[in-house]
C-alpha cells in the first residue's frame, strides 16, 4: 500500500512558549487504513493533526521542527487551501466551523471554493446529508441545531469534499450512542468503500476500537505505543498508566486475570468486542474445573453483586417539578411536548435520549433560560414565572454542554469568582471557593490562564468549577464528561457523585451509557420531545423497545451479560464490578456444588 503520512522526529512549541507540545513524533500511516488515535487532554494530539494539514504554522503560530509528508506535500510549504483538498479535517467543536444560514449551504460551500461544477455539488450535498443521516435538516439554520446534529453537519460538510485522508478530533463527543455508531460506520464505509485514509481522535475507546484498524497512543507529547487494536489492550499496564478510558470489556477480563482467573485466553486474542468477550467468557464457564482451590478462595471474597440502592430520598414535596410543559422554538419546531417531571432532594437523575430529543430544552427551563409555551416550572416551590436568572442561579446551578456558552472572562480566576461575587460573598470567602472549585475538577494550575485559549476538556473543567463555586442546591450538566480523558471523567464524576452525597440534587444529560449505569440513582428517557420512561438504570437498559426509540444502547457490560445468561449471569448486569462478582460467584457456586 501506497505511505500517504510520513512523519519523522516532529516536535512543536507554541509561540511564547518554551515548553514542547510535540516531543519526537515519528509514525507512518498506509493508503486506506483507519487509524485511532487515543491519550490523555493536553497530550498533543490535535496539535499533531493541525502539523498535518498545515494549520501549524501557517494559522497557529510556533517553532516546528522535524519532517512531515503527507501524500507527498509538505504542509508548511504549501497553503491551507492546496492542503485542504488533500486533508479534510473536522474539528473538536463543530460551532467553529458552522457559518453559513442552512445546513445545505454549510455543505456546499467549500465544494463552490474549489470550483467544483453545481451539478456535482448537489448531488455531493445530497450524498453526504444521506450518509450521515440527516437530509431532513437541510434547510434548517446550523444555530438551532442541538450540539450532535452541528457535528452531524461539519462532518457531512468534510466528507462531501472527499479528500484523499480525513482527520477527526473527537467527531462523536456530541452524539448519542446509535448516532455515534452511525457516523463511525460512515466512516469505515468511506474508507473501505472509496479508499479514503482516516485518522480519528476519540475518547469513546469502546466505539472506536470496533472500528481501527490500529491504535495510536500519545501521552505527553510523545507516541508510546502504536500498534494493531488486540495487541494494545494487551498491554493494560500501559493503558491504564496513560490513561485511556480502555473498552469496557477488555477491563473486565483484565480485573478477573488480577484475581488470577483468565491468566491464560486459549487461542484468543484479547476481547475488545462483546462477541469477543462472549466467546472467552463461555471457554471459562466450560472449562471451570481447571479452576484450582486457590482461585474458589479468592472468588468467595468477592462481594455478591447488588442493586440495592441506600439513599433514602424523600418524595413528599419535590425541589424540581415541571408541570404540562410544552415549548416551541421560533421556528415552528415542538422541542417539548405536554412534559411533567417531579424530581427530589438528593436525587441523582441521568436525562438520556437521541440528539433534538429535548433535554437540553428541558433544563434551559429550570433556569429560565427558555420561557415555556406552555405549562408551569417550580424550583424549590417557586414558579419560576418570571423570575431572573441570576435569582434562580442561587437554587440551580448550570454547566452547559458546550464550555464556550460560559466562558468570557479573562482569567481562570476571574471566571470561576464571577458567580460568588455577584453573590455579594466577601472576597475572602470568594478567593477560597475558587481555590477549592479548581483543585476538586483538577484545574489548579490554570488560575492565570486565558479560558478560551483552553483545550476543550480544560475548558470544560473551568466551566464545572465556576457552576460549582455557587454551591447550588440544584446541579444540572450537560454533557460534563465531553472531551475528558479517563482520569479527567473519572475526578470530575466522582466529585458529582460527591456533591450528591453531600446533599446536592444531581441532573446529568448525557450520552455516556457507562456513566448512567455507574452513577444515576434515576433514568428519565426522552425522545420526540416526551418522557418516555423513567426508572432504576437496571430496569430502563433492559426495556430494548424504549432504548431503540431514543436512538440509545445499552451498556455493552450490560449487553455482554445478556450472552451470558445460560451461564448464570442475571441478565440486568450494567457495570463492570457487577459483572465480574456474578461471574465469580457463578464459577464458585458451580465448582463448590
Amino acid at each position: 500500500m501506497e505511505l500517504v503520512v510520513s512523519v519523522k522526529n516532529l516536535e512543536f512549541s507554541y509561540l511564547g512558549s518554551h515548553e514542547k507540545v510535540l516531543r519526537g513524533i515519528s509514525f507512518e500511516v498506509h493508503e486506506g487504513e483507519l487509524i485511532g488515535v487515543c491519550g490523555p487532554t493536553g497530550c498533543g494530539k490535535s496539535t499533531m493533526f493541525m502539523c498535518l494539514n498545515g494549520l501549524i504554522p501557517h494559522w497557529i503560530k510556533g517553532e516546528v521542527t522535524g519532517e512531515v509528508r503527507v501524500k507527498g506535500l509538505n504542509p508548511q510549504e504549501r497553503t491551507i487551501p492546496e492542503m485542504s483538498q488533500v486533508v479534510g479535517m473536522v474539528f473538536q467543536n463543530p460551532e467553529t466551523q458552522l457559518f453559513t444560514p442552512a445546513v445545505e449551504r454549510e455543505v456546499a460551500f467549500p465544494l463552490e471554493n474549489l470550483g467544483i461544477p453545481q451539478k456535482e455539488i448537489k448531488e455531493r450535498i445530497d450524498e453526504a446529508l444521506e450518509w450521515v443521516g440527516i437530509p431532513h435538516l437541510r434547510k434548517k439554520s446550523p444555530e438551532d441545531l442541538s450540539g450532535g446534529q452541528k457535528q452531524l453537519v461539519a462532518v457531512a460538510a468534510t466528507l462531501a469534499m472527499r479528500p484523499s485522508i480525513l482527520l477527526l478530533d473527537e467527531p462523536t463527543a456530541d452524539l448519542d450512542p446509535v448516532g455515534a455508531e452511525q457516523v463511525l460506520n460512515v466512516i469505515r464505509n468511506l474508507n473501505e468503500k472509496y479508499g479514503i485514509t482516516v485518522m480519528i481522535i476519540e475518547h469513546r475507546v469502546d466505539e472506536l476500537s470496533e472500528f481501527a484498524d490500529k491504535i495510536m497512543l500519545i501521552n505527553e507529547g510523545q507516541i508510546v505505543k502504536f500498534d494493531e487494536v488486540h495487541k494494545v489492550f494487551s498491554d493494560w499496564d500501559l493503558v491504564e498508566k496513560v490513561g485511556v478510558r480502555a473498552p469496557r470489556v477488555t477491563e473486565s477480563v483484565v480485573k478477573l486475570q488480577r484475581f488470577g482467573i483468565f491468566n491464560k485466553i486459549r487461542g484468543s486474542k484479547m476481547p475488545i468486542t462483546v462477541t469477543e468477550a462472549a466467546r472467552v467468557y463461555s471457554q471459562l464457564f466450560s472449562k471451570e474445573s481447571e479452576i484450582n482451590v486457590r482461585d474458589m478462595e479468592k472468588l468467595k471474597k468477592l462481594p455478591a453483586h447488588s442493586f440495592e440502592r441506600k439513599k433514602r430520598i424523600d418524595r413528599s414535596k419535590p425541589i424540581l417539578s415541571v408541570k404540562n410543559l410544552t415549548f416551541v422554538y421560533p421556528d415552528g419546531t415542538k422541542a417539548l411536548n405536554d412534559v411533567s417531571l417531579d424530581i427530589y432532594e438528593q436525587e441523582f437523575i441521568a436525562i438520556i435520549g437521541h440528539n433534538g430529543s429535548g433535554k437540553t430544552t428541558l433544563c434551559k427551563h429550570f433556569l429560565n433560560l427558555l420561557t415555556p409555551t406552555k405549562g408551569e416550572v417550580f424550583v424549590c416551590g417557586n414558579n419560576t414565572k418570571g423570575m431572573k436568572v441570576s435569582r434562580l442561579a442561587e437554587d440551580v446551578g448550570y454547566v452547559f454542554q458546550n464550555p464556550d456558552h460560559q466562558l468570557f472572562a479573562d482569567t481562570v480566576k476571574d471566571e470561576v469568582a464571577y458567580g460568588p461575587l455577584n453573590l455579594k460573598m466577601p472576597e475572602e470567602e470568594v478567593l477560597d471557593r475558587v481555590k477549592r472549585s479548581l483543585e476538586v475538577v483538577g484545574a489548579e494550575g490554570l488560575w492565570d490562564e486565558y479560558p478560551r485559549a483552553l483545550s476543550r476538556g480544560q475548558r470544560q473543567r473551568v466551566a464545572t468549577a465556576s457552576t460549582l463555586a455557587m454551591a447550588s442546591r440544584i446541579l444540572v450538566l450537560d454533557e460534563p464528561t465531553t472531551g475528558q480523558d479517563q482520569r479527567g471523567l473519572k475526578r470530575i464524576m466522582d466529585l458529582i457523585l460527591r456533591l450528591n452525597e453531600e446533599g446536592r440534587t444531581i441532573v446529568m444529560i448525557t450520552h455516556d451509557m457507562d456513566l448512567v449505569a455507574e452513577y444515576a440513582d434515576r433514568v428519565v428517557v426522552m425522545a420526540q420531545g416526551k418522557i418516555i420512561a423513567d426508572g432504576p438504570p437496571e430496569e430502563v437498559f433492559t426495556q430494548e423497545s424504549i432504548l431503540k426509540e431514543a436512538n440509545l444502547k445499552p451498556p455493552r457490560i450490560n449487553r455482554l451479560a445478556r450472552l451470558l445468561t445460560e451461564y448464570g449471569i442475571p441478565q440486568d448486569v450494567t457495570v463492570t464490578d457487577q459483572l465480574i462478582s456474578s461471574v465469580a460467584h457463578t464459577l464458585f457456586k458451580r465448582i463448590a456444588g
